[in-house]
């Protein structure tokens, strides 16, 4: 066997393509994995700077509750964590006040139990189902849903949502946690726990097109280069696999994939732009609304901040999602950072100048005009309950397929990733 014949070809080394290779690894079969950009990861970006008082997380920040993939890990590697304190403040017209946002919230969520056999979106549910609802917990409950969901409420699935909520409560995703050394050890510990002999990884290397027929997969570079194995993981984002042929990123399949097309038809990549900012200090908690963990500013196109606490560091993050992302996607960086300082100083009611002048660096992830991602997870749309499976399923024992739109439940999460890895990886195992 050359170094261009290999036993599995994985594309894409985010968490789904790690885990799945740590498993195929340590069970013999020499794996190659081809990544597009030059770091792993994928979608959890961590950066380093020594200028800044920690590591800058562009992408995955949260472990959201207690999933058991996510923790396996963290205990494994023994990497410390903070959860997550603090109050968390609402802008009101002109006045900052403690939030209710979340009780006001899940009383609306609350109702997605009320969904029946037929399938609709959550703006729909939301006027045949939130009844007395207050108008408050309504927005509350739609803010939710574009910002955290990174979804149009007029295209979810309101089962989805359902579906997903009951997952947050068995996981107890109330409660969240931080890594303080960055996101980027879940990952450095799936590849170094790989077996090394039997794991090879290629960085900056762009897949263009993937020939397969059953037992046998070509997979060709961007500069021309083939690689060969009898099996293939594809774990290529959702807004890759939607990407229009021949554009940057795009992945052309010979034969068509045309059994996942109606999958594809009901899964949508939702948009998010991330905008984390370091001041000389942090000047905030010397106000009243000192101990602030979150910030809710409903009419702005960054509608959602938080601080680091429980560590007390000069550093804001901006967190916009769905369609105000949408719209702040067009925008240069230098724009968007315009527009969250702008919303900052709004928000905290002070002089934009100010707020400014306290400006020491800033990082602008803007995740939808990514070539290697067009978004940042994925959702289900109206009608959608067995896209994910379907997506999932493999082709001719020959193609598989992983990464968090293909794990159903509470989806979008580096968790549903690596069970999606781990899901693939025994699919392949199945076939040896």
């Amino acid at each position: 066997m050359n170094d261009r014949e290999t036993d599995v070809i994985v594309i894409g080394a985010g968490a789904a393509g790690l885990a799945a290779a740590n498993r195929l690894t340590k069970a013999g079969l020499r794996t190659l994995i081809l990544e597009a950009r030059e770091r792993i990861g994928g979608r959890i970006d961590t950066r380093f700077d020594a200028d800044w008082p920690g590591p800058i997380e562009g992408g995955a920040e949260f472990i959201h509750g207690k999933p058991h993939e996510t923790w396996a890990i963290v205990e494994a590697a023994d990497l410390p964590t903070n959860e997550v304190e603090g109050n968390q403040w609402h802008r009101s017209g002109d006045r900052l006040e403690p939030s209710g946002q979340w009780k006001e919230m899940e009383d609306v969520l609350g109702r997605l139990e009320q969904i029946g056999a037929e399938d609709q979106s959550f703006a729909d549910f939301s006027q045949s189902h939130a009844g007395n609802a207050s108008t408050e917990a309504t927005t509350a409950a739609r803010q939710y849903i574009e910002g955290f969901e990174a979804a149009d409420e007029r295209l979810i699935s309101a089962q989805s949502l359902r579906d997903a909520e009951r997952a947050s409560q068995r996981i107890g995703a109330d409660q969240s946690f931080r890594l303080p050394g960055g996101y980027s050890q879940v990952v450095d510990w799936l590849q170094t726990n790989s077996e090394q002999n039997s794991l090879s990884v290629r960085l900056g290397t762009v897949v263009a097109a993937i020939s397969w027929r059953p037992g046998h997969v070509d997979v060709e570079s961007a500069a021309g280069e083939h690689w060969i194995a009898p099996r293939a993981l594809v774990t290529l984002p959702l807004g890759v696999l939607h990407a229009p042929p021949g554009s940057t990123g795009a992945v052309r399949f010979s034969p068509e994939l045309t059994d996942k097309r109606p999958a594809l038809g009901k899964l949508k990549m939702g948009p998010v732009v991330k905008l984390v900012l370091r001041f000389d200090e942090p000047f905030w908690e010397r106000e009243a609304y000192g101990g602030m963990s979150f910030l809710y500013l409903p009419d702005e196109l960054f509608p959602t901040w938080w601080t680091l606490l429980p560590q007390h560091v000069p550093v804001l993050t901006g967190w916009s999602g769905g369609p105000l992302a949408d719209r702040l996607s067009e925008l240069s960086d230098a724009a968007i950072l315009a527009e969250g300082l702008a919303a900052i100083a709004r928000g905290l009611g002070m002089p934009r100048g100010g707020i400014e002048r306290r400006l020491r660096s800033a990082h602008v992830a803007n995740w939808p005009a990514d070539p290697f991602a067009r978004g940042a997870y994925s959702y289900v749309m109206v009608g959608g309950s067995d896209a994910t499976r379907e997506l999932s399923q493999p082709v001719a024992g020959t193609l598989f397929f992983a990464g968090e739109a293909t794990e159903s439940g509470f989806g979008g999460t580096v968790a549903s990733a690596l069970a999606s890895g781990y899901r693939a990886a025994a699919e392949i195992l199945a076939m040896q």
